[in-house]
């Protein structure tokens, strides 16, 4: 959390009873559409190595590492550099072309 941000840092204790069966690799082979996958390569949340096995089941994965943290990407320029990387995955995706 940046300084100054005045936020309750919680989350209710039921999200533990879910999370030992929390598996996305486990469904990954399923997801047949373009998927953008953007990992964080110094990730202290989710192992990077994880994220790029996952995105490896998914026929159309485009899987993209950035020399980030997990919270990385919400803020200034980092949350800059994501947002083109997602704008432009959509654009190419989802724009109809005549």
């Amino acid at each position: 959390m940046p300084p100054g941000l005045d936020v309750e840092n919680a989350t209710p204790a039921r999200i533990f009873l879910t999370m030992a069966l929390y598996r996305p690799i486990s469904v990954a082979s399923r997801v047949k559409c373009p998927a953008l996958v953007i990992a964080g390569e110094n990730d202290s949340l989710i192992p990077i190595k994880a994220v790029k096995k996952a995105a490896a089941k998914m026929k159309r994965a485009e899987f993209i590492s950035l020399p980030l943290n997990h919270f990385d990407p919400y803020l200034g320029e980092p949350f800059n550099q994501v947002s083109k990387i997602q704008l432009d995955f959509l654009k190419t995706h989802l724009l109809v072309r005549s």
